[in-house]
């Protein structure tokens, strides 16, 4: 799953118990996680995206922080729970059972199909719209997908 399923791995002996497993986590939790961990307040007027997962790291909850987490690339939005996945163009997948997305999901009647389609729905709706990055584009593949769908645009298409 590029870019949506990349290891992490937390090393202090001496403040983290081994063998912690952490369902969820976003790349914008990382930030205020090492804040909390080196016990470095943010301040008031900085609030970032993420959400801290020290407290699950130390072993003072067993309560994962997150229920879902967001992948995006160009227009392609996804959000994911522990077990399904669902694009913005409806496609649903059970990434535990079929990790190559070979079953899409979105029309089954299942109850549980049905319940995580709601809910991932929700959050998808939640999504404040796709904008322009405020940067120039780094990434090759990307500027090549914002310069195509720019000269459809002005092509009219």
């Amino acid at each position: 799953e590029a870019g949506g399923d990349v290891v992490l791995l937390a090393n202090c002996p001496k403040r983290v118990p081994a063998g912690r497993v952490l369902p969820l986590a976003d790349f914008t939790d990382v930030y205020p996680t090492i804040c909390e961990l080196a016990d470095v307040p943010l301040s008031p007027k900085h609030k970032p995206d993420g959400q801290s997962f020290a407290k699950y790291l130390l072993g003072e909850t067993q309560t994962p922080h997150r229920d879902w987490i967001l992948n995006e690339y160009h227009e392609t939005r996804v959000v994911r729970d522990t077990q399904f996945k669902l694009y913005n163009d409806d496609r649903l997948f059970d990434a535990n059972a079929d990790p190559e997305e070979q079953h899409d999901l979105a029309q089954s009647t299942a109850s549980d199909h049905l319940a995580a389609k709601e809910k991932l729905q929700r959050v998808l709706n939640s999504l404040p719209p796709d904008v322009e990055p405020p940067f120039h584009l780094r990434s090759q593949s990307g500027f090549k997908l914002r310069t195509e769908a720019k000269a459809k645009a002005a092509a009219g298409k």
